[in-house]
This record gives C-alpha cells, sequence and structure tokens, in this order.
C-alpha cells in the first residue's frame, strides 16, 4: 500500500491526541 506523506502525518497526529 501506498500512503502519502500528507495522510502520515496526519495520522501521526492523531495517534498523539
Amino acid at each position: 500500500v501506498n500512503i502519502t506523506r500528507q495522510t502520515v502525518y496526519r495520522i501521526k497526529h492523531d495517534r498523539l491526541s
């Protein structure tokens, strides 16, 4: 699967929540 960096960034921030 190929994930865009924007998605990764969003998930990273979501996980910090």
